[in-house]
């Protein structure tokens, strides 16, 4: 049986379904840090997050248009107040994450603290690549339902403690939609099914269950399905999960009809960095902070037989 082929997409984006397991787990919460150890020397003995952030933009590290940009801006804690409300294994409860999808966290005008002023500055080209997808994704979900901000708040997280269900919340319903419509066989499922092979809920598995999405996109796209079909079927999943519905405009589109959220979405997860949210007035993206604790990169795990 001949196998489905994976066009390119049609966006100016990296194509990142190309990478590998391997490549792609490599990047992810990995942005290019070779510049740290000078931004640090930068700022050495400097206490203060303001002064720091000035300092760098003085040497070179930070755009002088990055000063002031009320177009950027930062989270103030590395766990928001909102999410304090804990449940299930320790995780934000469904009505702490709808609180801070409407609340966001509590802004600063410069990153938080002069470690944190380092970890952005040290890779200027990286961040600005981030933003740059990650409104394109908040462009491609709005057919989704999901508000449309354009300013972008940088979160600092410890990678091993980061909350990652908020970043979920705003294309789940694309996401449960895609998987629905998507008819396997043994040869897609051994090529584009990856995210079991990593631990459930594990910023891996995150972003290779966002691969496993835009290639689904793209082979029900190129089957001319539509998005009704996959409609019918997940409308109870994601009320039982407490995820937003899909709207009914969408009920009569094909999914090549509309942009596919996920490519951008890959992108920014290939940046080295990640999506936290989505409010109606901010783009809040996760940076890992310096210096990491977390553990190296694991091999996924071994594959079986495809059922």
């Amino acid at each position: 049986m001949a196998t489905t082929k994976i066009v390119a997409p049609e966006s100016v984006l990296v194509d990142e379904l190309a990478l590998t397991d391997r490549e792609l787990t490599a990047r992810v919460f990995e942005p290019d840090r070779s510049r740290l150890s000078d931004a640090r020397e930068a700022v050495d003995g400097c206490e203060d997050p303001a002064e720091a952030w000035e300092m760098l933009a003085a040497r070179g590290f930070v755009p002088s248009e990055w000063l002031g940009d009320g177009e950027r801006v930062f989270a103030e804690d590395e766990r928001p107040p909102a999410l304090d409300e804990r449940g299930f294994n320790d995780q934000p409860t469904y009505a702490a994450v709808r609180r801070y999808l409407e609340e966001g966290p509590r802004l600063c005008d410069v990153p938080p603290s002069v470690l944190a002023a380092c970890a952005l500055a040290c890779d200027t080209s990286g961040v600005n690549t981030a933003e740059r997808v990650a409104r394109e994704a908040v462009r491609r979900l709005a057919a989704w339902g999901a508000p449309q901000p354009t300013r972008v708040c940088w979160r600092i997280v410890d990678v091993d403690d980061w909350e990652t269900q908020p970043g979920d919340w705003r294309h789940m319903p694309a996401a449960m939609a895609v998987g629905a419509a998507f008819i396997p066989t043994p040869t897609l499922e051994k090529n584009i099914m990856r995210a079991r092979f990593y631990d459930f809920g594990t910023p891996r598995w995150r972003a290779a269950f966002t691969w496993e999405c835009a290639a689904l996109w793209r082979v029900v796209s190129l089957g001319n399905a539509a998005i009704a079909t996959a409609r019918s079927e997940v409308l109870d999943r994601l009320e039982q999960g407490g995820y937003p519905s899909i709207p009914p405009e969408l009920a009569k589109q094909r999914f090549s009809a509309v942009p596919n959220p996920f490519e951008p979405l890959l992108s920014l997860w290939a940046s080295g960095y990640a999506l936290d949210a989505i409010t109606p007035s901010l783009i809040v993206l996760a940076a890992p902070s310096v210096p990491s604790k977390r553990a190296p990169i694991a091999e996924p795990k071994k594959r079986g037989k495809t059922r």
